[in-house]
């Protein structure tokens, strides 16, 4: 509460110690894990009083009307393993939970495209490319935890959020992008790969025949009770039409950082082949890319 109020002075009048209980006693029990929930609340809040009060100001988007929904939603998803290793990390990303979006792959598209487009050289596109994933899979987890916490846990098993939550041990792998712990972050237009699926040159992608094909075959509706396994595999599909709108995007920077410009990648003689989850439309938090890239030696390149 009190790191809150340093940024947020008037929070004061919101966060007393009835309503900040009430938030936790309301997302605690829906939680996938609680005690990791209040373990990771705490690291995140002392996590966020390292930034400087402008910083954070600078770039928050919350409200003091919006605290008590952040802290509700930052509990629940702060009980996965993968997710609380993001927000922990980067405090700042927690803005995006008190934002209420249904993202189709093209909404995903135009939201990774707008955030490279403010930056002017590759280096910097890639980060801006890094933190817009980030965002939307910071988004489609929370979605994933809301939609299980209604259940309730499975007798004997530990609940896994929608394919959010990691498998006890395992260290936190980002999509590609998300570094290893202890790791530093990877840089250069690789390391925005994160997430990207299988979208190159020849416009055609291979193994997980495109986002909009992964949407024309994810045919549930999220609204509707699904069975665990229904709801594991629509987050499967969300996560891979995600990687391979930042792939479409990340090729797109790579190609310009070499001076092909005002060329779209199907019009090149290559393409990006998807292996793995990638390939079979399986992407889960924590996935790796495995890609290959086939091109034509015969036909010159611009």
């Amino acid at each position: 509460k009190k790191i809150i109020v340093s940024y947020d002075p008037m929070a004061s009048g919101v966060l007393n110690d009835d309503a900040l209980e009430t938030a936790l006693r309301l997302a605690l029990p829906r939680s996938i894990n609680s005690l990791r929930a209040l373990r990771y609340l705490t690291n995140w809040a002392e996590s966020l009083a390292t930034y400087p009060v402008e910083q954070v100001r600078s770039g928050w988007s919350v409200r003091t009307s919006d605290w008590m929904r952040l802290l509700e939603r930052l509990t629940l998803v702060l009980s996965s393993q993968y997710l609380s290793h993001l927000l922990v990390s980067r405090p700042l990303l927690a803005g995006v939970l008190v934002q209420d979006h249904t993202r189709s792959s093209a909404d995903w598209i135009r939201v990774l495209r707008e955030s490279v487009e403010e930056e002017n050289d590759a280096a910097s596109k890639t980060d801006a490319l890094r933190r817009a994933w980030y965002r939307l899979v910071v988004e489609i987890g929370y979605r994933d935890i809301a939609a299980v916490s209604g259940e309730g846990k499975r007798g004997g098993e530990g609940a896994r959020g929608g394919g959010a939550e990691k498998r006890e041990g395992e260290g936190a792998r980002g999509g590609g992008g998300e570094k290893r712990e202890g790791e530093g972050a990877r840089g250069g237009g690789a390391e925005e790969r994160e997430g990207e699926g299988a979208r190159g040159g020849g416009g055609e992608t291979q193994g997980s025949r495109g986002a909009e094909g992964l949407k024309l075959r994810s045919s549930v509706d999220p609204s509707s009770p699904l069975r665990s396994n229904d709801r594991l595999r629509e987050s499967n599909l969300a996560q891979t039409a995600l990687a391979e709108a930042a792939l479409q995007i990340a090729t797109e920077i790579a190609l310009e950082s070499i001076g092909v410009t005002g060329i779209q990648p199907a019009q090149l003689s290559f393409t990006i082949l998807g292996l793995g989850r990638l390939g079979h439309a399986g992407m889960d938090y924590g996935s790796d890319l495995d890609l290959l890239v086939v091109f034509g030696d015969r036909q010159a390149w611009p």
